[in-house]
């Protein structure tokens, strides 16, 4: 075996290994006393946000572009982001025909103000940079290292694990539209070879989610 395609071997296993990291860390919060309590009221993501998931992505990135300089932060542009954001709004025009009422979403009624405002904090502005970091990131980069074969393998995989991962939500609507929203963000990544655009991308889909609710509110 040569060099450089152990050292791909080597570089796909650390970006795996950072996902099941990140992905088993979240089972922190079951081991807490009053878990029941901080998920019923809202502050168990803002507490996870804060605290685990956020600071991980960041030592994660931050150690792994020490050794490596395939994960970048990019660039964005107008062109691009408009083209992205166009399909964006054509998956929240046609998801509203389809989207089924969601337990979780109705419990996010009884949050108080101050969790509420934290939680809003976490989706719009925490998730989008360390979701992107893990999915778009570490896991995507897994399968780009092998070539346009394995993209596409990643790319399923990557929207797939996204959407299963958001275990909120029970409705089989809502993990199709997660599965497109992931995609899309992939070819974002792929498009600007960076993370920023879907980061981006991702900021502006939770944004205007969370301003429809509080509108509904």
């Amino acid at each position: 075996m040569d060099s450089k395609k152990l050292d791909k071997i080597v570089q796909s296993f650390i970006c795996f290994s950072i996902f099941i990291l990140w992905y088993f860390i979240s089972y922190v919060a079951l081991f807490l006393n009053n878990y029941k309590e901080l998920y019923q009221s809202g502050y168990l993501i803002s507490f996870m946000s804060f605290a685990l998931w956020l600071p991980l992505s960041f030592i994660a990135i931050r150690k792994y572009s020490t050794h490596y300089n395939d994960i970048k932060i990019g660039g964005i542009d107008t062109q691009s982001t408009l083209f992205f954001i166009t399909f964006i709004l054509i998956l929240r025009v046609i998801s509203a025909f389809y989207d089924k009422p969601e337990a979780w979403i109705e419990s996010i009624t009884t949050y108080s103000n101050l969790s509420f405002f934290l939680f809003s904090i976490c989706v719009c502005f925490l998730a989008p940079i360390y979701e992107e970091i893990v999915f778009r990131g570490f896991l995507l980069n897994a399968f780009l290292l092998w070539g346009p074969k394995a993209k596409i393998c990643g790319i399923v995989l990557t929207s797939i694990l996204f959407s299963l991962m958001h275990t909120q939500y029970s409705s089989p609507t809502t993990f199709i539209e997660l599965f497109t929203f992931s995609v899309i963000l992939c070819y974002a990544r792929i498009y600007k070879n960076g993370l920023l655009l879907p980061m981006l991308l991702h900021f502006i889909f939770n944004s205007f989610a969370t301003l429809l609710f509080i509108l509904n509110r």
